[in-house]
């Protein structure tokens, strides 16, 4: 009977040692850590070139945060693109391969915080090649993340 209560015992304790932790939501500060400032100057495009690997994971969020230097609700506006291999990017903007969004308003000198959910399907990274600020305002504390979240199923 003891025999069968140590090896019971012993049962239970590998099953509980194989339960995986939760998993987190992890994010990548994509603008900084591609070396771009968090200012963007106002009415001109401002080069990105924020990269999110998308090789793990087949979807990300995309969050935003910024504010204006001074009064201003004019919005910013993302230019993305795909790419196989992380390197070699679409030279001519066609339909499938890059496009634009529509990014939030400035209110003023107050932080303003967006998101939306992006899918990138077989590609294997996505990136926001350019920012276009649409403000008479310079754009300050620009702050791009991708966050990616754990597998839910399977």
């Amino acid at each position: 009977m003891k025999q069968i209560i140590q090896l019971l015992s012993v049962v239970v304790l590998l099953a509980l040692a194989s339960v995986a932790p939760a998993q987190q939501y992890t994010y990548t500060q994509i603008n900084t850590a591609t070396g771009t400032a968090s200012t963007i100057p106002a009415s001109a495009p401002t080069n990105i070139n924020a990269v999110i690997t998308a090789t793990k994971y087949t979807d990300t969020y995309l969050w935003v945060g910024f504010k204006l230097m001074a009064a201003g609700t004019s919005a910013l506006d993302f230019r993305w693109e795909y790419s196989a291999d992380g390197s070699t990017w679409p030279a001519i903007a066609t339909a499938g391969n890059s496009g634009w969004f529509g990014g939030p308003a400035g209110n003023g000198t107050t932080m303003v915080y967006w998101g939306t959910n992006l899918t990138f399907n077989a590609a294997g990274y996505y990136r926001i090649s350019y920012i276009t600020n649409g403000s008479a305002n310079v754009v300050t504390n620009l702050s791009i993340r991708s966050y990616v979240k754990p597998k839910r199923t399977g």
